[in-house]
């Protein structure tokens, strides 16, 4: 969904917070002051309790009126039957307008670009992650479903001037709907180098680095790391170990993705 679409969308669940809240409350109160009411109360003129046999007369400016109690018993019950579905009803409007709010606050975050940064991954002060690292830990968020996360983590790589972090920043961001900011972060990552920002990843990476980045993928599980590379170096026993490694994230990266 657009930003503009997504603002508007913001109004109109505002406009039907801000009118069925209210509303809401009023009903609720009322419905509950009914419901505290004697139904077996006779009716009352003039603050007396009626009984029958009697009239209740009324005055107005222009116009006089007499209400039997028969008639006035009649009112009464009508009027606490109409009670019984005030309760209910104003919680229902109630629910719906806490609902739009709920709704409207989700969009306006979306529609502003407003997140809650995920906790991030504790690192030595003197750590800086490559780039690799943290397109690991973006795409192992991604494959949970988690795109808060994802984005995060290409948010480090970006801010801190990585090209190939503000290139997937944008992708994601436009994949989001949220044009306006994936847009100046392609106009950085153009300005930064990297032309085809969405597309371009790096050609080649230090074999170290890559080990870090399977190790990443499996939870730290050497012997599985292992039995990936292994299964790439049989495949193609030509191969050197670096160029295996890379295969193995490869092959792993593309399985999540199917099974995602």
């Amino acid at each position: 969904m657009s930003v503009d679409r997504r603002q508007l969308a913001a109004a109109v669940c505002m406009l039907i917070a801000v009118v069925a809240v209210p509303i809401g409350l009023i009903l609720v109160v009322g419905g509950f002051i009914a419901s505290r009411e004697d139904p077996n109360a006779g009716p009352t003129c003039d603050g007396k309790v009626m009984t029958p046999g009697t009239e209740c007369w009324s005055y107005g400016d222009d116009s006089s009126g007499v209400t039997t109690y028969e008639q006035a018993v009649e009112e009464k019950r009508r009027g606490a039957e109409s009670a019984k579905g005030i309760l209910p009803t104003g919680i229902t409007v109630l629910v719906v307008g806490a609902a739009a709010a709920t709704v409207c606050y989700r969009y306006t975050r979306s529609a502003t670009g407003t997140r809650v940064a995920p906790q991030p991954v504790e690192q030595p002060q003197d750590h800086r992650p490559s780039f690799t690292e943290l397109e690991a830990h973006a795409t192992s968020a991604l494959g949970q479903g988690d795109l808060d996360r994802a984005l995060y983590w290409y948010q480090v790589g970006a801010d801190a001037g990585d090209p190939d972090a503000m290139g997937k920043l944008a992708a994601l961001l436009r994949q989001d709907g949220n044009i306006a900011e994936a847009e100046f972060w392609h106009r950085r990552a153009t300005k930064a180098g990297q032309a085809a920002a969405p597309e371009t990843s790096r050609a080649a990476h230090a074999p170290a680095d890559d080990m870090k980045v399977l190790l990443a993928m499996v939870m730290g599980n050497h012997a599985a790391a292992g039995r990936l590379i292994d299964f790439e170096q049989r495949r193609d026993p030509g191969a050197d170990r670096a160029v295996s490694i890379r295969r193995a994230i490869e092959r792993l990266r593309d399985d999540r993705h199917r099974q995602g």
